[in-house]
């Protein structure tokens, strides 16, 4: 069967391989569901997990031994549903944000320069205040002294950040860094708020980025006052439900 074909309903490349293996192999421990993906463990573990969570995987314990079973594939059907579902319950919202008064200014980036094209823009604009959700502290990885000098800059124009972070391995040190800083407050998402992209909001902009299949980044800058105002008034409600 063609892998495509589950990534196009929403697996990842690895969680399509993963789910195949098992649906060819049956009943199997880990160590066949490696053999038979050609994966690395600590990747394979990780995605058995996130199955597992979809509901696409099932886990039991025989004789000490942990064994993975696939779900009947009738269950990838029910995981479009529940999809169109949720959709059908945020289009009313949708439709009303995309009733923009103003015109709507696109532009697109990729790669490190484009991330610093949207960090320049910030300092550029220099606003009150500016709002990131979703980082996991990835971005500080890639572009270490850049953000370094980033912070100072906008400090010194006097821009607070307030940043909503997911749970992850490099954020919680992130957190701890930046929280040293002046004009900065961040707060952790919910441990279930799941995010493919990295959102800023400054001025009347917002900034979308997120890494391609090759992990290059791809940005995408919109400039709507209307549109600006609705995803911040979105922020502040994220803000209220964060810790």
């Amino acid at each position: 069967m063609d892998a495509k074909i589950l990534e196009e309903i929403g697996l990842t490349r690895n969680e399509s391989k993963v789910y195949l293996s098992l649906i060819e192999l049956g009943s199997s421990p880990v160590t066949a569901i490696l053999q038979k993906s050609g994966l690395h463990r600590a990747v394979v573990y990780d995605i058995l997990e996130r199955l597992v969570e979809k509901g696409l995987v099932s886990q039991i314990v025989s004789e000490k031994k942990k064994f993975f079973e696939a779900a009947n594939p009738s269950r990838l059907k029910e995981m479009l549903k529940e999809k169109e579902n949720k959709l059908d319950l945020i289009l009313p919202n949708l439709l009303d944000m995309a009733n923009f008064g103003s015109k709507l200014d696109v532009k697109t980036y990729k790669g490190k320069e484009g991330i610093k094209n949207v960090f320049e823009d910030i300092l550029k604009e220099s606003p009150k205040e500016w709002l990131s959700i979703g980082s996991s502290g990835e971005t500080s990885k890639l572009l270490p002294y850049f953000l370094e000098h980033f912070h100072k800059a906008r400090i010194k124009n006097g821009t607070k950040v307030r940043g909503l972070m997911i749970i992850s391995r490099n954020s919680e040190k992130r957190k701890e860094d930046l929280s040293r800083l002046k004009l900065t407050e961040l707060r952790f998402l919910p441990k279930e708020f799941k995010t493919p992209s990295v959102m800023n909001l400054y001025a009347n902009k917002i900034a979308l980025y997120s890494s391609t299949e090759e992990n290059v980044p791809f940005i995408i800058l919109i400039e709507n006052k209307e549109m600006a105002k609705s995803f911040k008034e979105y922020f502040e409600c994220m803000w209220k439900v964060s810790k």
